[in-house]
Parts: C-alpha cells; structure tokens; sequence
C-alpha cells in the first residue's frame, strides 16, 4: 500500500496480489518519486481530438476518501457533453472526466482496506491511473466480478436502480417504457424491471439490438427505425399507456411522451439527446392525466444520498450481479497504453456514432485495454 512520506508516495507490499512490480522505494509508475500521475486532459473543448494525454498530481485523500489505483472505467455520454463543454465539472472538483471506475486501495486511514478490490462512481477524475474516492462511495467487489469488467458496473447500475426504485418506486404488474433499450442504462434497466414483476418496453434502432434487448428479458421491442413508437405503446398498454418513461432522449419525444403515458404516470428524464429545447410545448395532458415529470441525475447528488443508494443497491443487486444473473455486456475493446490517445479518441468517436459490434481486442502487451458495450458505454482495463 502507498503512505506519504514527506509529501511524497512510498509503496509498500502487503500480503496480496497486485500486477505492479515495485519496492517500499519504487513507484508502479517506474519512479520513486510518486507525486504525479499520467491522466486524460483538454486544454479547450470541441471532438475528440482536443482530449491528451498529460500529468497530474496524484490526489491527496482527507479522513473520509481512500485513494484508488484505477484498473478500468466507463466511458459515459456525460464524458462526451463534458469533454464538448456542454456539462461542467462539479462546482470544486476536479477538471479530469470520468465518473466511474474500478480498481485496488492503495492509500486509505484504514489498512485493513489495502489492496481491496472495489468499485466506485465519483463525480469525476476517473480517466486517469489514480483516483480518490469518498470511503462510503466504495463497492467491493465479490470474488466472482472480474475487475477488469467492474469498471462498466457503477455509473450504469446505479442510474438505472435510482431511477426504478427510489424515484418510480415500482410495483408488480406496471409497465415501463425504455428508451434507448440496448444502451447501458437500458440493459440495466431491462433486468431492474423483470426482477420487480413489471413489463418493459423499449425502444432500439436496429434489428440486432431488437433480438439482444429480448435475449436480456424485455417483454416488447419498438424498432423505432420502422416502427411508430406511440403507435405501438398504445396498441401494446390497449389504450392506457405506461406507467413510467425512463427517457433519455428529451425534447425530441415530449409530445408523445405526454400522449403515451397513463394517468398518474411518472416521466423520468435523465438525458438529452434529443436536444435541449422543445420546439412547441403543449401541457394539456399534464393535468387531467396528473403526470410526474421528473428529472435527475447521479454526478451532483449529495454524498449522503449517495451513500443510501449505494447501500441499497448492494443490498438489492450486487448479488444479483455475483451470481451471473444480471448481465453487463461488453461490445468492442481499444488498447490505450497512456502513451498513444488515438484509441481513447476512437473509442469516444465510437460512442457517438452509436456503432455496436461486438468485438473484444486483448493484447498482452497493452498496459491498459478499453472495452465498450452493446449500448454503447465503455470501460478501459488497465492490464
């Protein structure tokens, strides 16, 4: 585990398996003094080429944070708005981008938490080979998640189960529409809503993601490439419309969300990718039908709330996930070595584009890999 010295990080092995070879005066950096760390940066916003790869100080933790060596972390499409300089940093954290991660304890006030494997959200600062972490914000890992692939648990898992549970507070029987069914979110989302008796449907753009979202357990899948969606919602609820609306998408379906949903139905809406303006804005369904729109996100929650609902999940779902019962797919993988950045570009231009297919890439020789999912996250696994 790493103790500062002087202002310094000195390296010390405990009785545990960690893939870096060094000494109490070596850093797995390949330096002894270990005050910087290598990380991803932008001195301007724009595509994905502004993002470098550049140094920063490792962090130094306070009472209530561990310091975690990163070993993989999602790549999320609030990275991507924040890499454009559409959504800022939280107000006094750090400018690094990332908002989940997995790895080991390194440094912490607690020993017996050193070399832990764990998974975590952070408000940012994932992009890079150290991150700190709040302690209550920790997730073990079980023994049968791999770490490499926890890094695309968190952000995705965590949004999903906010969502159905804490905010919609589910009930058997009702009926959800997904959109964006194949993306992270959604396959979460998928399995959160099977497991609580509920019936889903959701929304794809291709025949491969139709057949994958029904592999994973959603009852009804709208191809919206050749399928009306309120048109089917409608045929689908025989006239009564959903129960809730996990939407992503924004103004772009504001109409027919309010044309789709139930009377008392609740409207989660989490993402814009539809835009951030509505055109023409027509509440008349909004009273008579007693609609609940509510919006949300996970990156500026407080630290107590998120300490509840990570609580909570790992009481409600991590187990789910141990035992294999939840899926977290993973579509395509990059190298990234932290010395050549066009893969992690490539990997962002991946996402935006929305291609999915289906390809892993391993090398022994790669220091770090980066893996993306069927839905269009990513995760780079460092080696």
């Amino acid at each position: 585990y790493q103790r500062r010295v002087h202002g310094e990080y000195w390296v010390i092995l405990q009785n545990y398996k960690i893939d870096m070879e060094v000494t109490n005066t070596e850093s797995p950096l390949g330096s002894s003094n270990l005050k910087n760390m290598k990380c991803v940066g932008q001195e301007t916003y724009g595509d994905s080429s502004v993002l470098q790869f550049t140094e920063a100080p490792i962090p130094i933790i306070s009472e209530d944070e561990v310091l975690v060596k990163v070993k993989s972390f999602g790549i999320n499409r609030a990275e991507i708005l924040q890499r454009k300089g559409q959504y800022p940093p939280v107000k006094g954290g750090t400018n690094i981008i990332g908002l989940e991660l997995a790895g080991y304890v390194v440094d912490s006030n607690n020993k017996e938490e050193i070399g832990r494997r764990v998974m975590a959200i952070v408000s940012g600062g994932s992009y890079a080979q150290f991150a700190k972490v709040k302690r209550d914000h920790l997730i073990v890992l079980p023994e049968e998640i791999d770490i490499e692939s926890a890094g695309a648990i968190p952000e995705v898992w965590l949004t999903a189960y906010l969502q159905i549970f804490q905010l919609a507070q589910i009930t058997k029987d009702q009926i959800v529409l997904v959109y964006a069914g194949a993306s992270g979110v959604g396959t979460a989302s998928i399995q959160l809503i099977k497991q609580a008796g509920a019936k889903s449907i959701v929304t794809v753009s291709s025949k491969e993601k139709e057949e994958y979202c029904l592999k994973l357990g959603a009852d009804y899948v709208i191809n919206r490439s050749s399928d009306n969606i309120k048109e089917k919602v409608l045929e689908i609820t025989k006239g009564e419309g959903v129960n809730l609306i996990l939407d992503c998408v924004g103004p772009a379906n504001f109409q027919i969300n309010s044309d789709m949903i139930a009377v008392d139905g609740k409207w989660i809406l989490y993402g814009l990718l539809g835009g951030a303006k509505v055109q023409e804005i027509n509440m008349a369904n909004f009273i008579p039908k007693r609609i609940n729109l509510i919006a949300t996100n996970l990156k500026s929650r407080s630290t107590e709330f998120k300490t509840k609902l990570i609580n909570n999940f790992c009481k409600d779902v991590l187990p789910s996930l141990a035992n294999g019962t939840f899926k977290t797919p993973i579509d395509k993988s990059y190298e990234v070595d932290w010395v050549n950045i066009q893969q992690l570009r490539d990997a962002h231009e991946y996402m935006e584009a929305n291609i999915n297919s289906c390809l892993l890439y391993t090398s022994d020789a790669a220091d770090d890999l980066l893996c993306v999912d069927l839905g269009g996250r990513r995760i780079i696994k460092k080696k």
